[in-house]
């Protein structure tokens, strides 16, 4: 055992651990630019394992890791088939937080990744995958350590677990608002309208017929920005085959709900849990980024504004931001859209009617 000191008094922590390895990992962790906690930290502050280690004991914090689709996928195989070397940066970087995790007692929780999974490919390999992610957070901490640090290529002990009898492909609500928010982005995109107009008709849509999504109308924001490509957070939307920009339609609003988890998550357990958000996708991790520092300080519209500055030239970005302020503000007062017309339905009949519009497009 080791102990740690906080303002006088010794706690005794985790069994003794190679702390050198911990703090490469760390270290490596922090300069991976795919990892957002939830409450601003001095990025060294961030993934110190001696910080996080006090942080969790003289504060009381839980620690929670919220991996995407791609992150989680990497543990489950890796568990199954082990690594190949050298291993690419995200199987790297799955086997580090795993590590990470696992030496300072952080909660891994991937029922975003499931979801997204079994809405894609079905219920039953998201519960085959997730029989083999539950192998990989049995406690072999060393083992991962090993694994993060290079010196093995498999867990000495991994067999998967009992199947659990789960509706993984059950729709949530939140993914079906964040993609009814992906259609009317899409849409817009596919318009002739500049880029600033674009923003400005989504959220004037956002106010008067649908709701504020706060996540969605920000990484619309980016994906609408001038400064920089940002094909990939839609993809495929103008190709020939519908099936498939649809596809990359439900892929972004599956991005847009791991952003709204997360917000939400931290709305809920405040300063009490520190929720990490871990992707690999930089353009996620950027509007996460974003809506965290924005909602960390008083002078909300002045932050955001020199946030979206990185964007947007400046005179937008201030427009921009005091709209999006403007709209959080009441967001909370405004009643609930009604649908135009009789419907016991009416986020699923919004959606078929964009969806159709989609089906519809030539380019």
């Amino acid at each position: 055992m080791i102990l740690i000191e906080s303002d006088g008094v010794m706690f005794s922590s985790l069994p003794d651990l190679p702390w050198e390895d911990l703090g490469e990992i760390g270290s490596h962790l922090a300069s991976s630019a795919t990892l957002v906690p939830g409450y601003p930290l001095p990025t060294e502050a961030a993934f110190s394992p001696i910080d996080l280690l006090q942080e969790k004991v003289a504060g009381r914090k839980r620690l929670v890791i919220l991996p995407d689709r791609n992150v989680v996928s990497r543990m489950a195989r890796i568990a199954q088939d082990g690594i190949s070397y050298p291993p690419c940066q995200f199987t790297r970087l799955a086997t580090m937080i795993m590590a990470f995790a696992q030496a300072l007692d952080i909660e891994v929780e991937p029922s975003i990744a499931f979801h997204e999974l079994a809405h894609r490919n079905g219920n039953e390999e998201a519960q085959e995958e997730l029989t083999w992610f539950r192998a990989a957070d049995e406690y072999q901490v060393q083992a991962w350590i090993d694994m993060a640090m290079g010196r093995i290529d498999r867990l000495p002990l991994s067999s998967p677990s009992a199947k659990e009898e789960l509706n993984l492909a059950k729709p949530l609500k939140r993914w079906r608002c964040n993609y009814l928010a992906a259609l009317k982005i899409s849409s817009l995109s596919l318009t002739n309208m500049s880029a600033a107009e674009r923003v400005e008709r989504l959220l004037e849509w956002m106010e008067e017929d649908f709701i504020f999504a706060g996540p969605a109308a920000v990484y619309a924001v980016k994906y609408f920005s001038p400064n920089g490509v940002q094909r990939r957070m839609i993809k495929h939307l103008r190709s020939p085959s519908r099936d498939r920009a649809l596809a990359g339609i439900r892929n972004a609003a599956w991005d847009m709900t791991y952003i709204s988890d997360f917000v939400d998550r931290i709305n809920k357990t405040g300063h009490n849990t520190q929720n990490i958000l871990v992707t690999s996708d930089r353009a996620l991790a950027d509007v996460a980024e974003l809506i965290v520092q924005y909602a960390s300080v008083t002078d909300q519209e002045e932050n955001l504004e020199d946030g979206l500055a990185t964007w947007w030239p400046e005179r937008e970005a201030r427009i921009i931001s005091a709209q999006l302020v403007r709209l959080a503000h009441i967001a909370t007062t405004r009643p609930p859209p009604e649908y135009p017309g009789e419907s016991t339905a009416p986020l699923t009949d919004w959606i078929s009617e964009a969806e159709e519009r989609m089906w519809k497009w030539a380019p």
